[in-house]
């Protein structure tokens, strides 16, 4: 099974240090910086990363135009090169924590796991509390086989991040990527207990569902990724695979099951009146190779058209305690 660490960052993608995009042309005085940033903002990546580069051996002793440089390669996929600007970096400011851990992640892109490793364990003992290092080194441990070093470093980044749904995605694919099916089904309940709109996490859940003969949990569960991406093409496929083998009529079935003691829960009018319209969520992570990839998260907006709530209930609708059921 392909290895996936799906780390959200806006809430889901894994963008660079600091910002999406290089500093603009106030982090410096000058016109050099204003090129280079218009070259990246016109998608000369090639021109920008050299500008940048530029600006680095005409200011040796400034970071940024180091991290831009670094940047616009990532972007790229030039990862050794990305990695040799970071290295320069750190000859700057060889305590900083956040270099450190792009860098281990630079490496990582390149299956190049122990200098990643290194970085990440440097930037934990620097910085216990860093939750990307540890993500790191969870990814660089499991990409290694090693079980017991994965869960550990796995379980410190749920840890620092415990609000986080994409913890436990990213726990329950490594689960069962160890073949470890019944605690990947109960990280992925534990995500759609944080965000039931999570999508992702519903359709590798009805798949355990499926493989354990759970054919009419599994059946909810694809109903559910409905709810939210109506057109979902594999949700539907299966949906259809597994009616033959329903142990219930499908109206018995929705609405759907209860998770106990869910977190967060929906209206249950959102079940029959999901907007069409979506929000998609990216998540970057990487395969066995260290290779990028994307995860793309299909979220249903919520318009609903009931009877107005009282003023009570809508202050605690928008902190995030709805009622109705979770998944």
């Amino acid at each position: 099974m392909r290895k996936i660490f799906a780390l959200p960052f806006a809430l889901y993608t894994l963008h660079f240090i600091f910002c999406i995009f290089p500093f603009s042309s106030r982090a410096w005085q000058g016109d050099d910086p204003a090129k280079a940033y218009a070259l990246y903002l016109n998608g000369d990546l090639s021109k920008a990363a050299a500008a940048y580069l530029a600006l680095a051996a005409a200011q040796p002793d400034r970071l940024q135009p180091l991290l831009d440089a670094a940047m616009v390669h990532k972007q790229q996929g030039r990862y050794s090169d990305g990695a040799a600007a970071l290295e320069n970096a750190l000859k700057i400011d060889p305590y900083n924590t956040e270099i450190l851990s792009e860098l281990g992640w630079l490496k990582f892109h390149q299956a190049d796991y122990e200098n990643a490793a290194a970085c990440f364990e440097r930037a934990l003992k620097l910085s216990p509390g860093h939750p990307r290092a540890a993500l790191g080194l969870g990814s660089v441990y499991s990409n290694l086989g090693n079980r017991e070093k994965t869960v550990e470093y796995l379980a410190r980044y749920r840890q620092l991040r415990p609000d986080f749904a994409g913890v436990d995605y990213i726990i329950a694919w490594n689960y069962m990527n160890f073949k470890m099916y019944k605690e990947a089904e109960e990280s992925l309940i534990e995500a759609l207990r944080k965000d039931p709109t999570f999508i992702e996490a519903r359709l590798p859940l009805a798949g355990i569902y499926a493989r354990d003969g759970k054919f009419n949990e599994a059946w909810n569960q694809y109903y559910r990724v409905l709810d939210y991406a109506p057109n979902h093409p594999v949700a539907s496929k299966l949906m259809k695979v597994l009616e033959g083998r329903l142990t219930k009529q499908p109206e018995e079935i929705i609405p759907p099951f209860r998770i106990t003691k869910p977190l967060k829960m929906e209206p249950v009018e959102v079940l029959r009146k999901l907007s069409l319209s979506v929000k998609v969520r990216v998540g970057l992570g990487t395969n066995s190779a260290g290779n990028q990839g994307r995860n793309n998260i299909r979220r249903g907006r919520r318009s609903l058209k009931t009877e107005k709530p009282s003023l009570k209930t809508r202050k605690a609708w928008s902190g995030g305690n709805f009622p109705g059921r979770c998944c």
